[in-house]
């Protein structure tokens, strides 16, 4: 009896999965609805216990003692971030915060533009018409979609950039050859700075690139580093 139980559970197993697999796109659109939906309630809760901050309409974009809103309530090292000039060349060591200030800039202004609570002490940026980003690509990649393509892929965003735009940019050509990598990084800043002049952040570790930009009018050059402290 207990195999024969066995047996037609996974028929019937099979037969569940099957005709979820079917009809995969609606739980697709159902979940993503869900998704919404949470991420709404989440964002009024947090509201509720929040104080809203003055977000002020400026030309630029200044943002003192920003964090990270998935981060806001643990012990994290607020950053401040100022657009003095339209591209912000940053470097330094893995592990210095680099990526998490990158996110955090486009978040920020995507929450104040949103009526929403901004983590940080003050917000004072001119509106952006939207935000775009090459970061790196997700881990789950297809092995036969090579690095160097989706590195190409990540070109396209100076298709959708115009000066009102925010993109964050995180070591694009990384992960590829050499001199191929840093030709694909070179020529898209290039382009943001002489073309577009939107404001950018360009998180590299190409050396060759802080050099050659850094008297470049319209980019600034900035560094980001750790410090581990004894016992803690």
């Amino acid at each position: 009896i207990e195999k024969g139980i066995k047996t037609q559970m996974g028929i019937f197993v099979t037969f569940f999965f099957e005709q979820f697999k079917l009809k995969q796109n609606v739980w697709e659109r159902y979940i993503n609805i869900l998704a919404e939906m949470i991420a709404i309630v989440a964002w009024q809760c947090t509201q509720s216990k929040r104080k809203l901050q003055d977000c002020i309409c400026e030309v630029g974009y200044e943002v003192a003692d920003g964090v990270h809103p998935a981060l806001y309530s643990i012990d994290f090292v607020p950053n401040d971030i100022s657009f003095s000039d339209p591209i912000i060349l940053l470097t330094g060591p893995n592990m210095g915060g680099k990526s998490t200030t990158l996110r955090t800039s486009c978040l920020l202004a995507i929450m104040a533009q949103m009526g929403s609570y901004v983590p940080c002490r003050s917000y004072k940026a001119s509106i952006i018409a939207e935000s775009l980003h090459a970061l790196a690509p997700p881990t789950s990649f297809k092995p036969e979609r090579a690095h160097f393509s989706l590195k190409v892929r990540d070109e396209i965003i100076v298709n959708y950039a115009t000066h009102r735009s925010l993109a964050i940019i995180d070591e694009l050509g990384r992960g590829t050859a050499t001199y191929d990598g840093m030709a694909l990084a070179h020529s898209v800043l290039n382009y943001l700075i002489t073309r577009i002049n939107c404001k950018c952040f360009f998180a590299t570790h190409y050396h060759s690139l802080t050099e050659e930009f850094a008297s470049m009018p319209g980019t600034c050059l900035k560094m980001m580093d750790y410090e581990i402290i004894k016992g803690e």
